[in-house]
């Protein structure tokens, strides 16, 4: 009995040794899978934000190409030896900041060399740029640095690019408002001054405006350049990208929608959630501040200073693509002042131009339509084309050629009675007035066989005057108003030192171009190159540059 149960004791203490071996075993193999897994994880996390890092280094490096090829088309013929030998630039994202140099090489007329800096005016034929970026990527094994490298080969095109005196849709010497409904399609609105759109205006083409911007009520513009701030309420949009050189306040708020990116020198301030901003926000030298938090910009922000939002809400809510404060960048450039283009007489009236006195045409009109012999048009002495049974007795037919009017001793007054006024276009017509106005409905048309008619309005600037300055703004004005058509084969070219006004239905197509401009209520102009003929349109002055190739180097290549 005693050995039975000695025998039971020993087994018992035999099948808790085997248990304990077993599960010593188990914890082992659970051991070494898991150092396995943290091992793969930990290798294939590092081996992930390499490859980000990679991946974020090449596009800076391209970037970094493309903004210096942005830079290089305003390159100018005569100024070689100003020509940069190196451009810094950086991209800060959510991944981390990507830095890149740029160096740059020119190779000039008759030399087999490419060299910076370059001699002063010796033409380049060639230029070489090479970026090489790099980003500092966080790892299991520490930092670690991605590099890329990309060089981009260029030719300068033999047939420099040429453009237009007249290149803009709308151009004001001065502030710039638009409201009710005003249209500009193609060519794009300059003003050396201030520009303000409200009520439903609409710019297809980008905005220039060397002091501020300012859009509200529906308003819907393509790339905005404003040398001081941008303000944007009320449901606007942008299509493109806004730039703000001021450092004051730049404000978006109700509803503002802008495609692309923000970029202003000073503070911004957001004071709802329903503002959107489809690229980056980005203060260069200040401070970017929320009243709400809520899903405003799709790309990354970066401030110069401090991102918060007053409600305390969180900035990864706000930005997609993440932020960075304390990070200045550079300021956004303030667009150039430009000068309107001078037109005098003399230029409207080369050798072999045909000139007619505006009061004769008149006077052929009135004879023509049977007005009576006691008119003033019947008589040759006025430049009011009334369509009234007093004055004209009907309406206006140009000469069969192209003819320039000469109305500079007079202020011409085109206006309808009974209806509009209606002007048959034969051929090109130049009125060259000393102003001019409309009145009660005019209406343009044309018969013009092959081409669209060209219809010039034209205050001429005196011989040696500045455009825009003291002495050129006495310059008489030009008014449209109460319904002015242009069938869709007359092209219109408005200019004044003066004043241009156009209100109440007034559809052109053709550009304006004005000291002073006041715009409002269905008004639309559809640019088209209306420089007159004589006056060819000159050389930009800055290389044209075709890219050959574009490619990565390796190390060791």
């Amino acid at each position: 009995m005693f050995l039975r149960n000695r025998i039971r004791v020993l087994r018992s203490r035999d099948d808790r040794g085997s248990a304990l071996i077993t599960v010593i075993a188990i914890t082992a193999v659970v051991a070494i899978v898991t150092t396995t897994m943290v091992a793969t994880v930990t290798f294939a996390s590092g081996t992930s934000a390499e490859a980000r890092g990679e991946v974020q280094a090449q596009a800076t490096a391209e970037d970094a190409i493309d903004s210096m090829l942005s830079q290089m088309s305003t390159y100018s013929y005569g100024t070689e030896g100003s020509f940069p030998c190196s451009m810094g630039y950086q991209e800060i994202t959510s991944a981390g900041s990507a830095e890149a140099t740029v160096t740059l090489r020119y190779r000039s007329q008759g030399s087999s060399a490419l060299v910076c800096p370059v001699p002063s005016s010796l033409e380049i034929v060639e230029a070489e740029m090479t970026a090489v970026s790099t980003v500092d990527v966080p790892t299991a094994n520490g930092m670690r640095t991605a590099t890329k490298t990309v060089k981009q080969r260029l030719t300068v095109d033999d047939s420099p690019e040429t453009g237009s005196l007249f290149d803009y849709g709308v151009f004001s010497n001065g502030d710039l408002t638009i409201t009710n409904d005003f249209k500009v399609n193609g060519g794009g609105v300059h003003t050396n001054g201030s520009f303000a759109c409200s009520v439903a205006g609409t710019i297809v083409g980008p905005v220039t405006a060397v002091k501020n911007v300012s859009l509200t009520n529906s308003c819907q513009t393509k790339d905005i350049r404003a040398g001081g701030t941008f303000e944007c309420s009320s449901g606007p949009t942008v299509t493109g990208d806004v730039t703000a050189a001021g450092t004051g306040t730049t404000s978006i708020t109700n509803s503002c929608t802008i495609s692309g990116s923000l970029t202003a020198a000073g503070p911004i301030s957001v004071s709802t959630t329903t503002p959107r901003v489809g690229g980056n926000l980005i203060s260069s030298g200040s401070s970017i501040t929320f009243g709400n938090t809520g899903k405003i910009v799709t790309g990354y922000g970066r401030a110069g200073t401090t991102i918060k939002a007053s409600d305390g809400g969180s900035l990864s809510s706000i930005f997609t693509g993440g932020s960075t404060q304390g990070s200045p960048s550079a300021a956004p450039s303030v667009p150039e002042s430009q000068t309107m283009p001078a037109i005098t007489w003399a230029d409207l009236t080369p050798t072999g131009t045909t000139v007619k006195s505006f009061k004769s045409w008149l006077q052929e009109n009135a004879v023509r339509n049977g007005a009576p012999d006691w008119t003033d048009p019947y008589k040759g002495t006025t430049c009011t084309a009334d369509r009234a049974n007093y004055s004209l007795n009907g309406d206006l037919i140009s000469p069969d050629v192209a003819t320039v009017m000469d109305a500079r001793d007079c202020a011409v007054t085109l206006q309808g009675s009974g209806g509009p006024l209606t002007i048959t276009l034969k051929n090109d017509l130049t009125i060259v007035a000393k102003s001019l106005s409309t009145n009660n409905g005019v209406r343009v048309s044309s018969v013009k066989a092959g081409t669209d008619a060209k219809l010039r309005i034209i205050v001429p600037l005196a011989a040696g005057v500045a455009t825009c300055s003291a002495a050129a703004t006495s310059s008489g004005d030009i008014a449209f108003a109460n319904s002015v058509l242009f069938d869709s084969n007359v092209d219109t070219m408005l200019y004044t030192n003066g004043t241009i006004s156009l209100t109440n239905d007034t559809t052109i197509d053709g550009s304006v171009y004005g000291c002073k401009t006041n715009v409002s209520v269905r008004t639309t102009i559809t640019y088209k190159d209306m420089t007159p003929p004589g006056m060819p349109s000159p050389n930009s002055g800055h290389y044209t540059w075709d890219e050959v190739a574009r490619y990565n180097l390796y190390p060791g290549s």
